[in-house]
């Protein structure tokens, strides 16, 4: 699933996402998604685990006020995302945490990285093209193409604020 030498990773990371991926791919059928939207050719099922709530909350309050503008964030992710169409793998900083995401046709799995693994993921993220940083970015973000692009951005940028939290 991942498209990379089992050698590359860090022995802890690729037990990791080898977890990971077990649970997407062996999640009983009877859970229900955390997030459902417009997809590439179908709905769009979106799994959470283990998620701060505050960006749980970040995210739902969109789904559930704006659904066109979630389905949007949603494909315009995918598109970022190479690999993501079909089966696919990619890793996100967004809200100051790491995120592995899994997906598999238009279900999508994911899981906070622990903060222990958050380095090697995004370094090996990026060495596999599969990294996309959802922090503000700064003037040294500019060139980066892992860099979250702006039309995404603005998206995020015109979210209804969520109590105190800063989105990062």
């Amino acid at each position: 699933m991942f498209n990379a030498p089992h050698d590359t990773f860090d022995p802890g990371l690729s037990d990791f996402f080898q977890r990971a991926a077990s649970e997407f791919l062996t999640q009983p059928e009877s859970r229900a998604p955390d997030f459902v939207c417009a997809g590439q050719s179908s709905l769009a099922k979106i799994y959470v685990v283990d998620a701060p709530a505050v960006t749980m909350a970040f995210f739902r309050q969109i789904m559930e006020d704006e659904p066109e503008r979630f389905a949007s964030m949603n494909r315009i992710f995918h598109h970022t995302q190479s690999g993501l169409q079909g089966a696919g793998w990619a890793v996100t900083r967004f809200g100051g945490m790491v995120y592995l995401s899994l997906s598999m046709w238009d279900e999508i799995y994911v899981r906070c990285v622990p903060r222990d693994l958050s380095a090697e993921a995004v370094a090996t993220a990026r060495r596999f093209d599969r990294f996309l940083d959802s922090t503000i970015a700064s003037p040294n973000t500019l060139d980066d193409s892992c860099a979250m692009p702006v039309i995404l951005a603005e998206t995020l940028r015109n979210a209804p604020a969520i109590g105190s939290c800063t989105l990062t």
